[in-house]
């Protein structure tokens, strides 16, 4: 639409025909009056005609002037309305695309391996050890995923830390790529300090045991994400299991 153009166009047309009829406007005729008062009544007529000419263009250049305003704030208007629209459809482009590619990313997926004990010294000190003996990932979605490393913490005790704490990591091959078949990670050589008594108080349910880890990989194009996990320890009549813990802090996916 060219609204404010079409509307600039009549008012500047209106101003110049305005104009013609200002400067074509004749003076007034006076009767001729006697030869003592020729000159005055002269000079009177022609300060009447200059008076009357310029009220005319004050006028007319008055409603000009307010008709460019008009105009103006027409156009300030529309430009505003097609800027509304085109952001409008600029981040209703950018959605839809963000979804077909969301479409085609990896689909991360994790299990969790059994739990074992050990004993170790340091130091000259005996000490209790727990360990994870696996991770197990695969991939999901329509395309590769490449992963680069997984960082692994654990925490004993009666609550999440509110922020993770990755206290090891695992770094993969260049050549890793995780598709649908499961790609296991040992984690036997990652082992965490714990009291001599864990398993103990895990069946007495005085303590907790969490195991989270976060997968740092790059997708087709490139782009990094990370896919976090995390799990709580439950001990029950024979074997134990791992279960899953939806705090969000330790869920995240990008």
């Amino acid at each position: 639409m060219r609204i404010p153009e079409i509307a600039l166009g009549v008012l500047l047309a209106i101003a110049i025909f305005a104009l013609g009829l200002l400067f074509s406007t004749q003076p007034p005729v006076h009767e001729t009056k006697p030869q003592q008062t020729a000159a005055a009544a002269n000079d009177e007529t022609a300060k009447i005609a200059i008076d009357e000419r310029l009220a005319r263009y004050t006028w007319w250049l008055a409603i000009l002037t307010g008709g460019l305003v008009l105009a103006s704030v027409g156009q300030g208007y529309f430009l505003l309305r097609a800027d509304k629209t085109a952001r409008i459809a600029a981040s209703a482009a950018k959605r839809s695309a963000d979804a077909a590619i969301a479409l085609e990313l990896p689909l991360i997926r994790a299990q969790i391996g059994n739990t074992g004990y050990s004993d170790t010294r340091q130091d000259g000190q005996l000490k209790r050890q727990i360990w994870i003996s696996a991770v197990y990932l695969s991939n999901l979605g329509k395309t590769k995923g490449f992963p680069n490393e997984l960082h692994i913490g654990l925490t004993i005790g009666n609550r999440l830390p509110k922020i993770p704490v990755y206290t090891a990591k695992h770094t993969f091959p260049i050549s890793s790529m995780l598709t649908e078949n499961e790609r296991e990670i040992r984690l036997i050589e990652f082992p965490f300090d714990a009291p001599f008594d864990i398993y103990e108080q895990l069946r007495a349910k005085t303590v907790n045991v969490w195991f989270y880890c976060n997968l740092i990989y790059l997708d087709f194009m490139d782009e990094r994400h990370e896919a976090a996990f995390c799990w709580q320890r439950q001990e029950g009549i024979g074997a134990g299991s791992f279960v899953r813990d939806p705090t969000p802090a330790y869920n995240r996916k990008t």
